[in-house]
């Protein structure tokens, strides 16, 4: 009797394919150009003791992030079985979530080294820019206080 061999079949081309078509599609539902952080605008009023960090305005959002990870889940559940698709939803939430939170932390990081070197490197600087904003912050509070005496 001679020896069973396997049919060729493209199951082996199945698994590289699959994950280019993944990566092309998180590659079309990420952002265009380089990430930074959000500007923001940290006020102070010296009076009251309050402290504000606001975020600048970053434009209207855009979807995509569910249709990617719908897109993920039904592959899973093509190739593996039904029963892969919710977990592998599931995952992509969950790291998903993980990849945001590690690029705002990235950015709060970049953000926080540049400030430091602006100190270390330019400190007249930054003793000037600490003094305007001193001055600004007390002329925003007197008008607070003019405006609640009216």
């Amino acid at each position: 009797m001679p020896p069973v061999t396997p049919s060729p079949t493209r199951a082996h081309l199945l698994v590289p394919a699959l994950v280019l078509a993944v990566a092309l599609l998180a590659a079309a539902c990420g952002s265009s150009g380089a990430s930074t952080a959000p500007s923001r605008t940290d006020t102070t009023d010296q009076a009251a003791g309050v402290s504000t960090n606001i975020a600048a305005d970053e434009g209207t959002p855009k979807d995509g992030g569910s249709l990617a990870w719908g897109l993920e889940a039904t592959i899973a559940g093509f190739v593996w079985g039904p029963l892969w698709a919710a977990p592998a939803f599931i995952a992509g939430v969950a790291t998903g979530y993980v990849a945001l939170r590690f690029d705002e932390l990235r950015g709060e990081a970049a953000e926080a080294w540049r400030l430091v070197m602006l100190r270390a490197f330019h400190h007249q600087t930054t003793q000037r820019l600490a003094e305007r904003r001193r001055a600004l912050a007390d002329a925003v509070a007197s008008g607070l206080r003019d405006a609640d005496a009216a």
